[in-house]
């Protein structure tokens, strides 16, 4: 993702924190990052604990336009206009690297509620999707 300059400051003192947070929990036998923790990250990262955590770091640090280039069947890509964890313009160049893609924005939704709130909308676009 696209980050600016103030995230990137953001991100380099977080992760400096979490090098003195280690030397101090092993000092002090205290385990800061576990219960300060919580107070960083998107609210995936908050909700993920021990390895379901490290498996949501890998997985979001992977760049993966690589194997949209690699997708060989047609696709349906479905974004919420405001969803800011993969905001719409992530989806925007994969469609444009997978073939025969159709990229649909959905207005008034965001990461969380999209297959929740517009579940009947996505439902609609998948039926037209496969119809065609």
């Amino acid at each position: 993702m696209r980050r600016s300059l103030l995230l990137q400051i953001k991100i380099f003192i977080i992760k400096h924190l979490a090098i003195v947070a280690r030397i101090i929990e092993r000092v002090f036998k205290v385990n800061l990052r576990e219960r300060f923790g919580g107070i960083v990250g998107s609210q995936d990262y908050r909700n993920a604990n021990g390895v379901m955590r490290r498996i949501l770091i890998k997985a979001v640090g992977e760049l993966v336009y690589e194997y949209a280039k690699k997708v060989k069947v047609p696709a349906l890509i479905v974004y919420g206009s405001n969803d800011t964890v993969t905001p719409p313009y992530m989806g925007e160049e994969f469609s444009t690297l997978i073939k025969d893609s159709k990229f649909v924005v959905l207005p008034g939704f965001n990461h969380y509620n999209i297959l929740t709130d517009a579940r009947f909308q996505v439902q609609n676009l998948i039926a037209e999707w496969l119809s065609m």
